[in-house]
């Protein structure tokens, strides 16, 4: 696991990250996101090209506050209507998040074009048998299924996946543990969603759901070339 952490892909995996929680703004370290859309307004969303300065709405309800979370990221393959993790490209963290008073200051990030569709949903982690953690699920794969253009990305990936808690709230995160994800599918992709499993190497295991898939005209702003 050490040598994995150390690693370049492991770089690409937290820009990544970084991306789907600006994204999505449901994730670990962003401040207040807005509300959950209607159903009316989430199937609106479904398979349409959005205004490139938008940000699509998260459909997850916020965790409390403070609270010990985890969380999950991954790079893989979509082939058809299902997406396959690869073995070594991914992590889990487990931490104690609190509220904080620091606000992020994104720099400028200029668009660069490679089209993308963008899987939202939720998640549920079991962790000892309980539900430990829910929150957003997103999934980014290229529309024409050609790799990434992220720096040290697996060779052939074509596609991202996290899970995360939402907060409403800025907040701070302590580290507590962090491991590899030991399985990984989501099936039946389309335009209204999808749908899979995953284990992570301690035994905790969940679910993902997929709602809606929105057409992006770029990867922001990490499409950075090899």
């Amino acid at each position: 696991m050490r040598g994995f952490l150390e690693s370049r892909v492991f770089g690409a995996i937290i820009a990544l990250a970084a991306l789907t929680v600006a994204l999505v703004a449901c994730g670990r370290s962003f401040g207040p996101a807005t509300s959950a859309p209607t159903e009316a307004a989430q199937q609106s969303f479904a398979d349409t090209t959005q205004n490139p300065n938008a940000v699509p709405t998260p459909v997850c309800a916020a965790e409390p506050l403070p609270g010990t979370y985890t969380s999950l990221d991954a790079f893989g393959s979509v082939k058809g209507s299902t997406f396959t993790f690869k073995h070594g490209a991914s992590i889990w963290e487990r931490g104690v998040y609190t509220a904080g008073t620091t606000v992020p200051t994104p720099g400028p990030t200029p668009p660069v074009g490679q089209k993308v569709y963008i899987y939202q949903g939720t998640f549920a982690l079991k962790h000892n048998k309980v539900i430990e953690t829910t929150g957003c699920a997103t999934l980014i794969a290229t529309q024409d299924g050609s790799p990434l253009k992220i720096r040290n990305a697996p060779v052939g990936a074509n596609a991202f996946t996290t899970a995360s808690p939402r907060f409403t709230k800025h907040i701070h995160f302590l580290l507590a543990r962090v491991g590899a994800v030991a399985s990984l599918s989501l099936t039946t992709l389309s335009s209204k969603g999808g749908k899979g499993t995953f284990t992570l190497d301690d035994g905790s295991s969940g679910t993902i759901t997929l709602i809606r898939r929105i057409s992006y005209p770029y990867l922001l702003p990490l499409e950075v070339p090899n």
